[in-house]
């Protein structure tokens, strides 16, 4: 139950840091469309613990209104277009919930998805043991295996949800195909967890994060800034991350500085700047120029 505690309270705290980017609404004023804050999300949310193989499967169902309660006390729909594409969000929820296992004693390891990106895994349990409690994830690897595509392969394995059986039930399951496979698994925590895995120190996290964004583009996106920060296991705040890039000494607004409105509250760096400054100049310098080669013809077929 500790454990089920700690995953209820990750999804709480990633819907609100949803709610406070994403609950949105588009507002014309004088013909001049602006997005202003809503009041919150409107929604549903339950939460199930086996997948449809009967199996352990905590997770999140979580609804919402597509409409939100401006300032003006008008409801308007809710404008998705970032919220769509906020990434972020999986590896916030990820870096909670580490946060809060570890809080509560348990020891974690670090694990790379295969679609990139870190999630982790309880110590004391092998990738084999996990294996035997993934009967879905077995499924949808070996239709992909046989050509289909990632939505294919769930879509046709996918079978009819049976009734969920209780928390009860499922623990002394789970025990019984623990015992089976001779898995013992992490001994339920009694003391702190004295060496928890994840930086702490917001500083590093968003030094990291710039480093690696601009050095491979010239600019990037608030939600790019905060999915590569939290792109790994840590254990730091979003509020302290949002300071830090907020007084970052390295970071520019992109469109203001180019003059671009739509591209105002993009990042760069002043050595970005420099690598695109110096880029266009180089095509500057090119146009109206010609390259010319002689070609020579001896005659011969090859």
């Amino acid at each position: 139950m500790r454990l089920l505690d700690c995953h209820i309270a990750a999804v709480q705290q990633t819907i609100a840091a949803m709610e406070r980017y994403y609950c949105v609404q588009r507002v014309q004023k004088d013909g001049i469309r602006t997005l202003e804050k809503g009041d919150g999300f409107v929604g549903w949310m339950t939460h199930h613990w086996t997948s449809r193989e009967s199996e352990i499967d905590l997770h999140t169902h979580v609804i919402t209104m597509n409409g939100c309660m401006g300032a003006d006390g008008k409801w308007r729909a809710i404008e998705d277009h970032q919220m769509s594409k906020a990434l972020w969000l999986g590896s916030l929820y990820r870096n909670y919930l580490g946060q809060q296992v570890q809080g509560i004693g348990y020891k974690i390891r670090e694990k790379q998805l295969e679609k990139g990106g870190y999630s982790f895994e309880i110590e004391g349990y092998s990738d084999k043991d996990i294996d035997e409690f993934s009967t879905r994830h077995k499924q949808i690897s070996e239709a992909k295996q046989k050509g289909l595509s990632d939505q294919e392969a769930w879509y046709t394995t996918r079978k009819d949800k049976e009734e969920e059986i209780s928390l009860g039930e499922l623990f002394e399951k789970t025990i019984a195909q623990k015992a089976a496979i001779g898995c013992t698994g992490q001994s339920f925590p009694m003391t702190m967890n004295l060496r928890p895995i994840g930086k702490v120190d917001a500083t590093s996290v968003v030094d990291r994060a710039i480093a690696h964004l601009s050095h491979g583009s010239c600019r990037f996106s608030q939600a790019e800034l905060l999915a590569e920060c939290f792109d790994h296991i840590e254990r730091v705040r979003l509020k302290a991350v949002e300071s830090e890039i907020a007084a970052h000494p390295e970071l520019i607004d992109y469109g203001v500085i180019r003059g671009i409105d739509y591209l105002k509250g993009e990042y760069t760096t002043a050595g970005a700047l420099e690598r695109e400054t110096a880029i266009i100049q180089r095509w500057m310098r090119g146009q109206g120029q010609t390259m010319g080669c002689e070609v020579q013809w001896n005659g011969k077929q090859g």
